[in-house]
């Protein structure tokens, strides 16, 4: 049995290890390219989908709004 204890001790002694490496790895550059490729495509998704988005349905409101008031005034 105590084989077996000093063979867990080991493994949880190797896991703390790999598991510090890895978030210290993580908190430099891993997680810098990720954000620097999710910031791309916020970006991108910002200009192509987002602002032309807006700006469509802000056109849709005014030509709306023209109707309406076009409307109102010649019956």
């Amino acid at each position: 049995a105590s084989v077996v204890d000093v063979d867990n001790e080991n493994d949880k002694k190797e896991k703390e290890e790999l598991r510090s490496y890895l978030e210290s790895i993580s908190e430099s550059q891993v997680t810098e390219e990720r954000l620097l490729a999710y910031n791309e495509k916020a970006q991108k998704h910002f200009y192509y989908v987002a602002l032309p988005a807006h700006f469509a349905a802000m056109d849709r409101e005014r030509e709306e709004f023209d109707k309406q008031q076009n409307g109102e005034e010649s019956p």
